[in-house]
């Protein structure tokens, strides 16, 4: 570093990375990338793979529509997302590792409209307590998609006001304990990290990185270099698998093209993965579809009977272990609370005649079905799984992902833009 730019604090700079003189093993570079991860982690099974796809995908942000992010969350410290973070700030498009402490919005703003980087920020658990917090998480929220932005007012030299706008788009990965925000949730692919046992043993990480992440980087670049097109055609082609919401497609739909791209194994590996990783109903903070799934399953367990009287309901929610009804803000469910959190989905008590003659006021299996398809069980999530059947977007009739131009302006199948 110059002595000038120690005067300035040292300029932020990505250097260009030198490709191999050779072509590259899609599946090969997979399977190194994910030994090298395995190596220096301890992760839930199927999750380096998951990792090494993600930062695969984020080399190809000139092609991509949707920029889903990569969040490593952990219920307790030293779990291993600092580590995570700074290995994977060597393989991924542009990496720019910080904190949740002291990234501020003015940053972030200006880094990203000017290199579009993939942020990896540590501590993200911080980042509503910081000063701009909210604009930031404004910021990680429109930067999902492409053409998201965020703006800001600017006073003019000669007096007055003017808007200013930034482009908000690009790949994050964010390290933090507990959850974030449900909106970026919903934006996550999630990886649930643990400490490690005491008896797992892991490579302790260190200057040899340096020399590990370069030849890997050099690897990747000529990868993506050469396989531009092929991702691009596998980007409108992509699965849409039963057990993925509409925003879990998009989220994945580029995952599932760089696997396709790669080939080998990976295709179907990572539709496999798809399944472990996918959202928990619930965890997003999002009661409502979890009351839908845990209706289902009391009617289920019951043998579906026409109706479950509204006291009886509420009691068997209340007996779920793994949902909140027992203790709903310090007391279990009432049926008052319920017909509240069953409004909004146009769902309410009736009193009616069954099939045989009884009298119930409660609610009605034939008024929830509606309910049960819209949001279905999903398979590795309840007892409820569908089966493992999926379609593509070319078959469903409608692309999760529009197309977008390469970098020479040329879409798949179409004519120059």
């Amino acid at each position: 570093m110059t002595s000038e730019q120690k005067k300035n604090g040292g300029a932020v700079r990505f250097p260009p990375v030198q490709l191999v003189p050779y072509a590259v093993d899609g599946p090969a570079l997979l399977d190194e990338i994910v030994d090298w991860l395995e190596a220096y982690l301890f992760l839930p099974v199927g999750a380096a793979a998951i990792i090494a796809v993600w930062a695969l995908m984020t080399w190809f942000i000139d092609l991509v529509y949707f920029a889903p992010i990569l969040t490593a969350k952990s219920p307790t410290k030293r779990s291993g997302k600092t580590i995570l973070l700074d290995l994977l700030s060597r393989l991924v498009w542009r990496g720019h590792l910080t904190s949740g402490i002291g990234i501020t919005a003015a940053v972030v703003f200006r880094l990203n409209d000017e290199y579009h980087p993939t942020l990896l920020i540590d501590e993200a658990e911080k980042l509503g307590s910081q000063k701009g917090g909210s604009d930031l998480i404004s910021l990680l929220n429109q930067g999902h998609r492409k053409g998201g932005q965020v703006q800001r007012c600017r006073e003019k030299n000669g007096g007055g006001w003017y808007v200013e706008n930034f482009d908000a788009f690009g790949f994050r990965a964010l390290g933090l304990i507990g959850d974030p925000w449900d909106t970026l949730l919903d934006r996550s692919i999630v990886i649930r990290m643990q400490r490690k046992p005491r008896d797992v043993f892991v490579r302790r990480s260190g200057r040899h990185l340096d020399v590990e992440g370069v030849c890997l980087r050099s690897k990747i670049a000529r990868w993506v270099k050469d396989n531009e097109r092929a991702f691009s055609t596998a980007l409108q082609q992509c699965p849409r698998p039963e057990w993925l919401n509409d925003r879990e497609c998009d989220n994945w739909s580029n995952l599932f093209a760089v696997a396709q791209a790669a080939g080998g194994h990976w295709p179907d590996s990572i539709l496999e993965s798809s399944k472990l990783f996918a959202a928990i109903p619930g965890e997003d903070g999002d009661l409502g579809e979890r009351l839908i799934h845990d209706l289902r399953a009391v009617f289920t367990d019951n043998g579906n009977p026409e109706a479950i009287k509204s006291g009886n309901l509420t009691r068997e929610l209340s007996r779920i272990e793994t949902s909140p009804w027992g203790d709903y803000y310090g007391k279990s469910l009432s049926p008052t609370r319920l017909a509240k959190l069953l409004k909004p989905f146009e769902v309410g008590p009736d009193q009616r005649r069954t099939s045989g003659g009884e009298k119930i006021r409660g609610y009605w299996l034939s008024d929830l079905l509606p309910l049960f398809d819209r949001y279905p069980f999903r398979p590795g999530m309840g007892q409820l799984g569908q089966g493992n059947e999926y379609t593509t977007d070319e078959q469903a009739g409608k692309a999760s992902v529009p197309p977008v131009p390469d970098k020479e302006g040329k879409v798949e199948g179409g004519a120059n833009v």
